[in-house]
């Protein structure tokens, strides 16, 4: 059986993203597993979304969501809990109440 996140309420779900290399340095070593990258991955304030709870933005203006899933977004640095997914512990995800999408980036 595989796990599966639902986001739920007014919450956001996710994914941190750290940069381009997944921690590895230009050099090719592998970090992704050390105290420093986990403490990056602590520190993000960017990331994906994955899942959008069913009451998300719906008190603000219009309702409409600002952001989407799939969607990358800066969030409040502090913001939000981090977990790691059952399946695999290497994942980890953040859940954010909604105001906390400070930014949504258009490329």
């Amino acid at each position: 059986m595989t796990t599966r996140f639902k986001a739920i309420g007014h919450r956001v779900l996710i994914e941190p993203v750290l940069n381009e290399n997944n921690g590895k340095t230009e050099w090719g070593f592998d970090l992704s597993n050390t105290k420093t990258y986990k403490a990056e991955i602590a520190a993000t304030e960017r990331g994906r979304i994955v899942d959008i709870g069913p009451n998300a933005w719906k008190a603000y203006d219009d309702g409409k969501p600002w952001a989407k899933v799939g969607d990358i977004v800066i969030f409040a640095k502090h913001a939000g809990k981090f977990v790691a997914h059952p399946d695999d512990p290497d994942t980890v995800y953040v859940v954010i109440n909604d105001d906390d999408v400070q930014l949504r980036i258009e490329e």
